[in-house]
Protein backbone atom coordinates (compact mmCIF):
# COMPACT_ATOMS: atom_id res chain seq x y z
CA UNK A 1 0.00 0.00 0.00
CA UNK A 2 1.42 3.34 -1.09
CA UNK A 3 -0.49 6.50 -1.89
CA UNK A 4 2.22 7.54 -4.39
CA UNK A 5 2.66 4.16 -6.08
CA UNK A 6 3.23 4.41 -9.83
CA UNK A 7 2.66 0.79 -10.88
CA UNK A 8 0.07 -1.39 -9.14
CA UNK A 9 -0.28 -5.18 -9.09
CA UNK A 10 -2.27 -7.86 -7.27
CA UNK A 11 -0.28 -7.11 -4.12
CA UNK A 12 0.62 -3.42 -4.56
CA UNK A 13 -2.13 -0.85 -4.13
CA UNK A 14 -2.19 2.91 -4.67
CA UNK A 15 -4.20 3.94 -1.62
CA UNK A 16 -3.67 5.67 1.70
CA UNK A 17 -4.25 4.26 5.18
CA UNK A 18 -7.56 6.00 5.78
CA UNK A 19 -9.02 4.94 2.42
CA UNK A 20 -8.16 1.27 2.84
CA UNK A 21 -10.35 -1.26 4.58
CA UNK A 22 -9.18 -4.01 6.88
CA UNK A 23 -11.83 -6.74 7.23
CA UNK A 24 -11.99 -8.50 10.60
CA UNK A 25 -9.84 -11.57 11.23
CA UNK A 26 -8.04 -11.36 7.87
CA UNK A 27 -4.33 -10.78 8.41
CA UNK A 28 -1.68 -12.74 10.28
CA UNK A 29 0.73 -9.80 10.16
CA UNK A 30 0.52 -6.16 9.12
CA UNK A 31 3.89 -4.39 8.73
CA UNK A 32 4.38 -0.64 8.40
CA UNK A 33 7.87 0.87 8.22
CA UNK A 34 7.76 4.63 8.82
CA UNK A 35 4.27 5.00 7.39
CA UNK A 36 1.20 4.55 9.59
CA UNK A 37 2.77 5.66 12.87
CA UNK A 38 4.42 8.72 11.26
CA UNK A 39 1.10 9.82 9.76
CA UNK A 40 -0.72 9.14 13.05
CA UNK A 41 1.83 11.17 15.03
CA UNK A 42 1.79 13.99 12.46
CA UNK A 43 -2.00 14.30 12.74
CA UNK A 44 -1.87 13.97 16.53
CA UNK A 45 0.47 16.98 16.75
CA UNK A 46 -1.48 19.21 14.32
CA UNK A 47 -4.19 21.41 15.79
CA UNK A 48 -6.48 20.47 12.90
CA UNK A 49 -5.16 16.92 12.44
CA UNK A 50 -7.24 13.83 11.73
CA UNK A 51 -5.90 12.00 14.80
CA UNK A 52 -9.32 10.51 15.63
CA UNK A 53 -9.54 8.96 12.16
CA UNK A 54 -6.09 7.43 12.66
CA UNK A 55 -7.08 6.11 16.09
CA UNK A 56 -10.16 4.45 14.56
CA UNK A 57 -8.04 3.02 11.73
CA UNK A 58 -5.50 1.70 14.28
CA UNK A 59 -8.31 -0.18 16.04
CA UNK A 60 -9.62 -1.44 12.69
CA UNK A 61 -6.16 -2.82 11.85
CA UNK A 62 -5.94 -4.56 15.23
CA UNK A 63 -9.40 -6.05 14.68
CA UNK A 64 -8.27 -7.27 11.24
CA UNK A 65 -5.56 -9.44 12.79
CA UNK A 66 -6.15 -13.15 13.18
CA UNK A 67 -5.83 -14.56 16.69
CA UNK A 68 -2.13 -14.34 17.60
CA UNK A 69 -1.46 -11.89 14.74
CA UNK A 70 0.85 -8.88 14.92
CA UNK A 71 0.78 -5.25 13.81
CA UNK A 72 4.46 -4.39 13.49
CA UNK A 73 5.28 -0.72 12.95
CA UNK A 74 8.05 1.76 13.49
CA UNK A 75 8.52 4.30 14.92
CA UNK A 76 6.51 3.52 18.00
CA UNK A 77 3.51 5.54 19.13
CA UNK A 78 3.93 7.33 22.44
CA UNK A 79 1.13 9.76 23.14
CA UNK A 80 1.38 11.51 26.49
Amino acid sequence: MDRNLVKTSNFLFQINWLESTFPSNTWGTVISHKAFSNHFTHHHLKTDGKFEAYARKYMEILNALKVGGSFIYTPGLSFN
